[in-house]
């Protein structure tokens, strides 16, 4: 009843609130089916991407997904050629719009990481994530593994050295 009373006030004071739009999808959240998540969720651990991308749909009923949900989706997507630029471009926008949400940030560091010409911008976008998020850590390694390196990268190299010393194969490849 509060959350509704609060939802109401901002739909007057400021009825084109981007925020407003998260409420509305994150309470439709509540009321996906967990069977339908889970599914989505197996689909795309076995590659079945669009099958997963397609259970998501359905579950969206046509809406964008819940914040929430969004970084699982949206990297979901990214692992499909035809979808890649729609994923980076979402991420983008939610990460633009929720500059504190350091899942959506992670995502779409992540993606960015997944192709070379945006690489450099993804590690860019990993790193202020890396020292409290194990997937950003994970995935700020892999694509300095994956980066065909220059000397303007050394600085990147460089505080991975620092961060993490023990980690040789890393230093090793810039």
């Amino acid at each position: 009843t509060e959350s509704a009373q609060w939802k109401s006030r901002l739909e007057k004071a400021h009825p084109n609130a981007p925020q407003l739009q998260q409420l509305t999808r994150s309470q439709a959240l509540g009321q996906l089916p967990q069977s339908g998540i889970e599914q989505a969720r197996r689909q795309a651990q076995s590659g079945d991407v669009k099958g997963s991308i397609a259970t998501w749909d359905e579950l969206f009923k046509g809406s964008e997904p819940p914040i929430e949900l969004a970084p699982e989706y949206y990297l979901t997507m990214s692992g499909d050629k035809d979808l890649y630029n729609k994923a980076v471009s979402e991420l983008s926008k939610l990460a633009k719009q929720n500059p504190n949400n350091s899942a959506v940030g992670i995502a779409y560091g992540q993606v960015l990481t997944y192709r070379k010409p945006t690489r450099r911008q993804g590690l860019k976008q990993l790193e202020p994530y890396a020292q409290q998020s194990k997937t950003a850590s994970d995935s700020l390694r892999q694509a300095l593994l994956w980066l065909e390196p220059k000397e303007s990268d050394e600085r990147y190299y460089q505080r991975w050295a620092l961060a993490h010393p023990q980690d040789k194969a890393v230093l090793d490849h810039y």
